[in-house]
């Protein structure tokens, strides 16, 4: 099993192995205590909701340092550099 705790969450053209797919769990590095939700990958894209710290995503895919997942019941796109792959959703 590949150790992920080395990798780089964020950075372009990443592979990350099927298993990253689990769990990944929110850790801002700011003061804002939740990230940004948006509709396509790119910050230049429309948020459309906020996700709050230690929230547990599963991702469905990757592009370019961005995970494709779902949230409140919406698909949308959050940025890698901001979670951490996780063993197990809690």
């Amino acid at each position: 099993m590949q150790n992920l705790s080395s990798r780089k969450p964020g950075t372009a053209g990443v592979k990350y192995p099927e298993s990253s797919k689990a769990a990944w769990k929110v850790e801002t590095l700011s003061s804002a205590q939740q990230i940004n939700f948006r509709e396509k990958p790119g910050e230049d894209q429309r948020s459309i909701a906020k996700v709050p710290e230690n929230t547990y995503l599963e991702m469905k895919e990757f592009k370019n340092g961005w995970g494709r997942t779902e949230y409140e019941g919406q698909e949308g796109w959050v940025k890698l550099s901001y979670l951490t792959p996780c063993k197990k959703k809690k």
